[in-house]
């Protein structure tokens, strides 16, 4: 058996996780107590036969360790063997522990993230906010780029699975999630996870996120959003000219086109970001998991920011 000790120093930390050492402590420090409340109540429910003081205690047993592991996980995405043989404990320990972490850290960090879009909309209508005196609360709202990610997913053992997870686009099996984000990158809003096969104009149909922002918002959207300004007529929603299939586009509406791709940009290297956490690359797990994965990297993202209006949006 080879032995290995080493000492993860505070530079190494980044590399491992992701995440700056000032930052993963900070996200540390937040995590720490809705994880102790998590597990007051797990060990309080009616479903546990042991008594409280029971059963085996954790091995990773500072917050930090087990925040550390995770990251570790989803940023280089090895398989759970090898995170249970560095900490010495069985695989299915470690699945158990993730399961348990992961559906706290986008709490812990950006407890608004998903719920920021309505709870904004919600504020206007009750206090009859204009858009100006809507600015001075959320500066950031004057823009919101809208957007489908794809992630790769494993093949499905079933003939009917397969055929909704088929992408069309990307000729692969996927899953696919829409995202909003500010002019400053923040990302603002989330969907639920979708099958490869559905059409990113179809999502929005289902989630209205463009919708829920304010009409006076500057959104640029990508030719997947055509025929949107007849769901939301009065929403400054901008889509770029697309050629027809006999006609080509004239020098005028190619350097529209290519200004239009500029102020969307943002979001294309949002998505870039994202993903240099490999378990958005090719996603190995469960569907129904994928959403605090993904809510847990966007919060992450957020983080990382280092705007200097960040309370402003807490």
């Amino acid at each position: 058996m080879i032995k290995i000790e080493t000492t993860i120093t505070t530079g190494l930390i980044q590399v491992f996780t992701g995440l700056p050492h000032p930052y993963f402590q900070r996200l540390a420090n937040r995590l720490a107590p809705i994880w102790e409340e998590a597990e007051r109540l797990r060990l309080l429910s009616k479903d546990r036969i042991r008594g409280i003081g029971g059963g085996s205690k954790y091995k990773l047993n500072t917050i930090e360790a087990k925040l550390f592991f995770y990251l570790l996980y989803c940023r280089h995405y090895v398989n759970q063997r090898v995170i249970a043989g560095l900490c010495k404990l069985d695989q299915s320990n470690i699945s158990r522990l993730f399961e348990r972490i992961e559906k706290l850290i986008a709490q812990a960090e950006d407890p608004q993230l998903k719920i920021f879009l309505e709870n904004m909309k919600d504020k206007r209508v009750a206090e009859g906010l204009s858009f100006a005196e809507l600015k001075i609360l959320y500066p950031e709202i004057e823009k919101v780029i809208t957007d489908v990610t794809e992630i790769r997913c494993n093949r499905p053992q079933n003939k009917e699975r397969r055929k909704h997870k088929t992408s069309g686009k990307k000729k692969q099996y996927s899953l696919k999630k829409q995202i909003s984000i500010t002019k400053s990158n923040r990302i603002i809003g989330i969907s639920k996870t979708y099958q490869g096969k559905i059409h990113d104009f179809n999502i929005e149909k289902q989630e209205a996120m463009i919708g829920k922002v304010p009409k006076e918002t500057f959104q640029p959207v990508d030719l997947g959003y055509v025929g949107i300004n007849k769901i939301f007529p009065e929403h400054y929603v901008i889509i770029p000219p697309k050629k027809t299939k006999n006609c080509e586009l004239n020098a005028f509406l190619k350097d529209l086109k290519r200004a239009h791709s500029r102020q969307r940009i943002p979001i294309e290297h949002v998505f870039a970001s994202l993903k240099k956490f490999n378990i958005l690359k090719n996603y190995r797990g469960r569907d129904e998991r994928l959403d605090n994965v993904f809510d847990n990297i966007a919060a992450i993202n957020n983080l990382c920011l280092g705007r200097h209006n960040m309370n402003k949006f807490k």
